[in-house]
């Protein structure tokens, strides 16, 4: 597990995000998720938090923050909406693909309907809901019909 995705955590190696790899670095809070326990910190930026916050962190957990950096790049860096302190009701409507993909039409970004669905399904409330690191890497390799997401092994804190 990562703990800390936030958008300082994300290298891209090109500026035009179609032909962009993107690599999860920041290791610094990383562990194995069978070494985890309660109570451990997870993110140091408030704002990618995962609902379920400090309680039973989990790699849905940063699933969680992962789709939140996505809506982010997706937006050229700009927030789409205030991700903290969402209620229930805010949460059904801002985090639906119709809502989300019409955002970006009007900031004049357009991307295929199927990644905003998936980075939707990111966003879940509840984790279990959330899809598997490799469900996201095989969808959104079937949208681009490359290998542009990598998961790399990494070495974590024991």
């Amino acid at each position: 597990m990562h703990r800390n995705i936030s958008p300082q955590s994300i290298y891209i190696d090109n500026e035009n995000l179609v032909y962009a790899h993107f690599y999860i670095g920041d290791q610094g809070k990383a562990k194995e998720e069978s070494l985890t326990n309660l109570g451990t910190q997870q993110s140091s930026s408030y704002q990618f938090h995962a609902p379920e916050g400090m309680q039973d962190i989990t790699m849905k957990s940063d699933i969680y923050q992962f789709g939140l950096v996505a809506l982010l790049l997706l937006n050229k860096g700009t927030p789409l909406f205030s991700f903290c302190f969402l209620d229930a009701e805010e949460i059904e409507k801002k985090f639906n693909p119709d809502y989300i993909n019409n955002i970006l039409i009007k900031n004049k970004l357009e991307y295929d309907k199927k990644l905003i669905e998936i980075i939707v399904q990111c966003l879940k409330q509840n984790p279990k809901d959330r899809p598997e690191t490799v469900e996201i890497e095989k969808k959104v390799s079937s949208i681009y019909r490359n290998q542009r997401i990598r998961i790399v092994e990494m070495n974590v804190q024991k």
